[in-house]
């Protein structure tokens, strides 16, 4: 018994080593925006596996991995095989972590947006973005994985879910990070029409929606 409570403490050590190293490293993909060294991509996935195979049922192993396939399909966007690949191992990852954790916000935010970017607009995918914003509607992560699917897939979205896609998107306009984020979303994807209401009142935010749209026009 001694030496099976020994061998349980040493993994569960381990695992949270990895979770917490790798949880930087996705932090800074999030804010550079792509995989700058494959090498270390490939190593820090490599150590997340290892950790699931101790413990498989670890969410935030399950979620670490979602996030870095979901960047490495980013990544392949040029090659279609490779990037599905990506993808089914990134929502594979995220279905087994809704699974474990129902209750997360988060967990089906980030099914909602891994789906999206796939191009699986379903029944799940709108389910899973339904329940993120029911059970994480003031969580920062929650609202910008909600507002990346939810402008995406837009036009084809129940009326309902458009109604809390809304009220998201404007408690994530009060965010200063976020309302870039928002903005820049809504003009790569031509959702200017819902959003605009969301400006009525803001000059600051009327001030940079012009700003970021001369940006892009600029680049494309």
């Amino acid at each position: 018994m001694t030496a099976i409570l020994l061998s349980w403490c040493l993994i569960s050590t381990l695992v949270n080593r990895v979770v917490n190293t790798s949880g930087q490293y996705v932090t800074d993909l999030d804010n550079r925006g792509w995989i700058e060294d494959i090498n270390h991509w490939f190593s820090t996935v490599n150590r997340l596996e290892t950790a699931l195979s101790w413990n498989p049922l670890d969410v935030d192993l399950l979620m670490r991995l979602a996030r870095l396939y979901r960047w490495r399909a980013f990544d392949q966007r040029l090659s279609p095989k490779l990037a599905r690949e990506s993808h089914h191992l990134a929502i594979r990852y995220v279905k087994a972590a809704c699974r474990r954790r129902p209750s997360s916000g988060l967990a089906w935010a980030t099914l909602a947006v891994v789906k999206a970017a796939a191009g699986h607009i379903d029944q799940e995918m709108i389910l899973a973005l339904n329940r993120a914003m029911a059970l994480g509607p003031w969580e920062r992560q929650v609202q910008h994985q909600v507002v990346l699917a939810g402008i995406q897939t837009w036009n084809r979205l129940p009326t309902n879910t458009q109604h809390r896609m809304l009220e998201i998107v404007d408690r994530a306009l009060k965010d200063s990070t976020l309302s870039r984020i928002v903005i820049e979303t809504a003009i790569r994807h031509n959702w200017q029409a819902p959003l605009e209401p969301l400006l009525q009142n803001n000059q600051r935010l009327k001030r940079l929606f012009k700003s970021i749209d001369v940006e892009y026009k600029k680049e494309h």
